[in-house]
């Protein structure tokens, strides 16, 4: 009986895999946080734009400027939120390069797998059908000896 089919880096595999599923983790939660933060600006932005003073009516000084600062406060924020998406933006872009270098990686030893399952499916191959050979030469030479 042939031996059975074993790949020897099939740990590095398994580690190579576990690596770019943890890449692909870690690109999951970036992205999470770069939606979060474009969210946060959209509803920072609306909240901007609904700070209207009424015009109907008197207005006092004192409501004139704390609308006139909360929006300034609101534009800092939006300011700051847009700064830290950026950052979000790179960190996301590197995230998924780490991400498609561990999948090449991961990939490259699949395929290596595959190839080297595949020489060893030739050689059992091979081996069965030289015992096929060999017992067909042993019947034939078998039987014309009976003869």
């Amino acid at each position: 009986m042939a031996k059975r089919f074993k790949y020897r880096l099939e740990r590095v595999l398994q580690y190579r895999e576990h690596v770019r599923d943890e890449r692909r983790r870690e690109l999951l939660i970036a992205n999470r946080e770069l939606r979060q933060g474009e969210q946060r600006v959209s509803e920072l932005q609306e909240a901007l734009s609904q700070n209207v003073v009424a015009s109907g009516g008197e207005t006092s000084a004192g409501a004139i400027y704390l609308a006139g600062a909360y929006a300034a406060r609101l534009k800092e924020l939006i300011e700051r939120q847009l700064a830290k998406n950026a950052d979000m933006q790179k960190e996301v872009a590197q995230a998924l390069e780490r991400y498609i270098e561990a999948s090449k990686d991961s990939e490259a030893l699949k395929i290596l797998k595959r190839k080297k399952f595949e020489e060893y499916r030739a050689y059992i191959d091979r081996e069965e059908a030289k015992f096929l050979d060999e017992l067909t030469t042993q019947r034939y030479t078998g039987s014309n000896l009976k003869e």
